[in-house]
């Protein structure tokens, strides 16, 4: 099936296959996201009024997306996904950086509980969904890097997201 669900520079999503009214849908190229820093990452409670950067100034974290691939029912609204990523840190312009932390979370529409955070997403409405991403992210072999990120613990986005369905190709 050649369906394309959004396309975005150089992000295609595919729907590989359909099941009623579920869209069984991938990443056939996953690739790097823009990195998160004070000027790109904000405190949730915080925004729109008092915009403060959830990062410090020479900190930024690089997230390479490895897989993400899922399932949007576009009768119900419900959305999930299974979203396998690499993260990495990085202080003062690169002069240091953490090993690269592999994270598989859950992507989902509905209720998300985690031994630190609690979210709930919201259901597609037309395009518009919200989307919550719960995670445990597992300790390292460096017992610093564990020390400075608190490992293992929970790491939770919340993401609105707007799905475009283009015909295939």
């Amino acid at each position: 099936m050649n369906a394309v669900l959004a396309r975005q520079p150089e992000k295609i999503k595919a729907v590989v296959r359909v099941e009623g009214s579920r869209l069984h849908v991938r990443d056939p190229q996953p690739a790097p996201s823009p990195p998160m820093s004070c000027s790109t990452c904000w405190l949730a409670a915080t925004w729109p009024w008092l915009p403060l950067p959830a990062l410090p100034p020479g900190v930024a974290i690089d997230i390479r997306t490895l897989r993400l691939e899922g399932w949007i029912d576009v009768q119900s609204g419900e959305v999930d996904f299974e979203f396998v990523s690499s993260f990495c840190t990085r202080l003062a312009c690169g002069l240091w950086s953490t090993q690269p932390l592999a994270v598989t979370a859950r992507m989902a529409t509905g209720e998300q509980r985690g031994g630190v955070f609690h979210a709930v997403g919201e259901r597609l409405r037309g395009a518009n969904a919200t989307l919550v991403a719960l995670s445990l992210v597992p300790p390292t072999s460096d017992p610093w890097q564990n020390a400075v990120l608190q490992l293992p613990t929970d790491a939770l986005s919340v993401l609105k997201v707007r799905m475009e369905f283009l015909p295939g190709e």
